[in-house]
């Protein structure tokens, strides 16, 4: 059996979240802003993808910071204050999103100004999660051991909602290699009794 890395808490759920925000870039960038279906469906998909980052992170504060705080205060500091910025970047993105919606003029200009602005977000996420993939994970390698790691993943895997169940079969499944995909999909299947992971199962897209 595979011994569980640092690496394991974050480069699978990563691969899922750069897929989404890659896939809400794209949209924002195709998106009419004249037409208020198209505005729509794209409040829609932002609306998903702020969901699952908001889920991600407070799987992190609630699993893996508590560790890094009695160890690395320094970098539970660090990953908290990344946190609360991205929120709060989210929040400012959200609501220039409704303004599209209830403006009467100017639509275009103020889409393009959203898209640039979810590219800046995408750009600074992208840094956060690198950060957390090298600086983060050397902390956790020096500090836990094998055993407390496995604690740390089979917590987080245990108790995510059927919810965040769904949107990680939606853009992790199809962002990972076949033996990590394998291994995450086992993972499901041994945390949710089998009519719950059939019905995950059945909303993959």
């Amino acid at each position: 059996m595979k011994t569980l890395s640092p690496e394991d808490l974050y480069v699978k759920i990563h691969k899922g979240l750069r897929k989404a925000l890659f896939d809400l870039a794209l949209a924002a960038g195709k998106t009419d802003y004249n037409e208020s279906i198209e505005v729509k469906a794209l409040q829609h998909q932002f609306e998903e993808v702020v969901d699952f980052l908001h889920r991600h992170s407070i799987m992190e504060e609630t699993f893996i910071l508590p560790v890094l705080k009695s160890r690395a205060p320094d970098v539970a500091f660090s990953d908290s204050r990344k946190y609360s910025r991205a929120e709060s970047a989210l929040d400012i993105l959200e609501y220039s999103l409704q303004v599209i919606q209830y403006s009467p003029d100017e639509k275009t200009t103020l889409g393009r100004r959203f898209y640039m602005d979810l590219c800046d977000f995408v750009a600074m996420y992208l840094v956060y999660m690198q950060e957390e993939e090298t600086e983060t994970t050397r902390a956790l390698a020096t500090l836990c051991t094998p055993s407390e790691l496995e604690k740390v993943y089979s917590n987080m895997l245990n108790q995510s909602s059927t919810k965040e169940r769904a949107l990680i079969l939606k853009y992790v499944l199809p962002s990972v290699d076949t033996p990590e995909r394998e291994t995450l999909i086992k993972g499901f299947s041994s945390a949710v009794p089998t009519e719950a992971f059939a019905s995950l199962m059945s909303q993959r897209t």
